[in-house]
């Protein structure tokens, strides 16, 4: 009988552990920071490139993007509708008014964490036209299913 006692406390152990470190690790990973952080812009400046500072090629290809500021909030996006041409290049300036949110676009593989008073910065350039929902992907509280958006790509 103590055998079986201390078998299965030893087994209860392992098994709260394993689940302590999977709990830990899983949250790590969704808090970890985004790599495209920035510090706040003025109104005034432009993006700068992700990739080749300095060069002309670089410099010339962000004056062509259209960049569009987002802000999220509890339970909203602002603005909650954007709308870009097809084949020109986006930038996101998304930032947090309260808490770290995801945002996500699966059609176009588009997904980051927002975070409080930083500016998060997505690139992409959409290939196809019509209407896509964008949404948060981080769970934030009872309104968080309604936290969406609509991305209309036109011609």
């Amino acid at each position: 009988m103590k055998r079986f006692i201390l078998i299965g406390s030893t087994g209860l152990v392992l098994f709260v552990g394993l689940m302590f470190i999977s709990a830990c690790s899983s949250t790590e990973s969704k808090n970890s920071p985004p790599t495209t952080v920035a510090a706040p812009k003025t109104p005034d400046s432009t993006p700068t490139p992700s990739s080749g500072v300095g060069s002309d090629s670089a410099a010339k290809a962000t004056a062509k993007e259209t960049v569009i500021r987002v802000t999220a909030k509890r339970f909203e996006y602002s603005p909650s509708e954007i709308k870009v041409k097809k084949g020109v290049p986006v930038v996101i300036e998304l930032t947090s008014k309260d808490r770290i949110h995801g945002f996500n676009i699966p059609d176009f593989k588009v997904r980051t964490d927002v975070h409080p008073n930083q500016v998060t910065r997505v690139r992409f350039t959409p290939d196809k036209t019509g209407s896509f929902t964008f949404a948060c992907d981080i769970y934030c509280g009872s309104g968080h299913e309604e936290m969406s958006g609509t991305l209309i790509v036109v011609d």
